[in-house]
Order: structure tokens, then sequence, then C-alpha cells
């Protein structure tokens, strides 16, 4: 019986709402974090590795279809650059090394959103709601590696060098805000994770699967169609 009312309770939820259609733009910055990273080690994944003087520009366009009073579906294309230099980091080995990376990123991915409080569009009730999505994407990288020293790439590094454009398969892990103005009008603040499955962001093939991310301010519209169901859930004891 427990299973049941959850059950009815999810999908008199999903009947709450107007079939709401979102289509928005991004702009903002993006991150690699791959074998050039900007800590003071040889390169990592995660927080302790950004490196703030590669950060690059980033836009991004998506569509938005809130289809329940908590969940959206999102589809979303986002451009960016990926850079990294050896001279930005505080290792006396990576400084001598002295290679750089730069590649462009188009990126494009699916998610399933989950919005903490419910925004009511199409009402004159503005709204702020955290979010979380995840879900798959793909993006294409087609980065060149260099050096900044005047003799060239050392002999040593040329092994773990590669050339070429990829294509990297990701789950992209994002969590933002939203603030509903007016009726139509969303604005938003998210940082999106994407953990990739490869190593060739960088084309410096030598430690783990590099990784990247986007932070960007997001605005939409909301387009209202259809019409909203007065059904109501069942109760039980």
């Amino acid at each position: 019986m427990k299973n049941l009312a959850l059950i009815l309770v999810l999908i008199c939820a999903s009947q709450q709402i107007l079939a709401q259609h979102e289509v928005g733009i991004s702009l903002g910055t993006s991150h690699l974090l791959g074998d050039f990273g900007g800590g003071p080690g040889t390169g990592s994944l995660f927080i302790k590795d950004i490196d703030l003087k590669s950060t690059r520009p980033s836009v991004g366009l998506f569509y938005r279809y809130n289809f329940a009073k908590f969940l959206s579906a999102r589809a979303q294309f986002i451009y960016g650059q990926l850079h990294s230099n050896d001279l930005f980091s505080e290792e006396s080995f990576r400084k001598s090394r002295a290679l750089i990376s730069k590649s462009n990123v188009f990126d494009g991915s699916l998610q399933l959103e989950f919005n903490f409080i419910p925004l009511k569009f199409c009402s004159s009730k503005a709204r702020f709601s955290p979010y979380v999505a995840v879900g798959i994407g793909l993006a294409g990288v087609n980065a060149a590696v260099s050096s900044s020293n005047t003799e060239g790439i050392p002999n040593t590094e040329n092994q773990y060098i590669q050339s070429g454009s990829a294509l990297a398969v990701n789950i992209p892990m994002t969590a933002g805000v939203k603030y509903k103005m007016k009726q139509n009008v969303v604005f938003g603040l998210e940082t999106s994770y994407r953990m990739a499955f490869t190593d060739k962001l960088d084309n410096y093939v030598r430690q783990e699967n590099d990784h990247f991310f986007f932070v960007s301010a997001t605005v939409s519209y909301v387009f209202c169609t259809g019409k909203k169901q007065n059904s109501k859930c069942a109760t039980y004891d």
C-alpha cells in the first residue's frame, strides 16, 4: 500500500504543472583539470588543482522541458576553450618542462534536473530555487601541445604527446540556483563538472583521465502551454 501511495503521489505531482518549454543562453568560464593543472603538483582532477590563470570564456545554448513540479529535462550545448600552462605551476619540474596545451571544446549533454523548490512558472510570483542535475555528455576537443622554451619540447616528453582531435564521453554533474522574475524570465548561476573518460583533452597522455568544468550565468524564457490539471492526490493513513 505504501508503494502504491508513493506512485500516486508522483503521478499527481507531475500533473500539477503546465507543460513548459524553456530556452536560454549561458555565459561563463571553462576550466581544464588535466596533466597541466594549476596546483603545486604534477596535475590532478579536482578543486585543489584549479588554475585561475588558465581561465577561458564559454558560451552556451540550452532547452529545458519542465515536465513536473520538481523535475526538468535539459539539452545543452556549450562552446569553450581549455587552456593549461606549466609556467603557472609552483612545481619546479613543471616550470622547466614548460609545456602548454590549448584547445577548443564543443560539449553537448542531456541532463535530468531536480529543483528543490518548484518555481511556479507562468505566475506573477517570483521564486528562488537551488537545483542539481546529472546526465550524459559528449565533447569534441582539438588540443595542441607546445612549449615556451626556446629549445622546444623536451625529447623525454614527446612519447606522451599526441596530436589531432578527440571525442570524450563524459558525465555532467551540475549544481546551481535559479531565480524567476515576472512570469517567464529565469536567471541562474551554476557550475557543471564534466567527468570525462579520456586522457586526451590536453593531448598529453600520461596520468589519469582529464576532467573539465564550466561556471556559467544563465538567462532563459519559459513558453507556457497546455492546461493545468486539477486532479487531487488521494490520502492514506
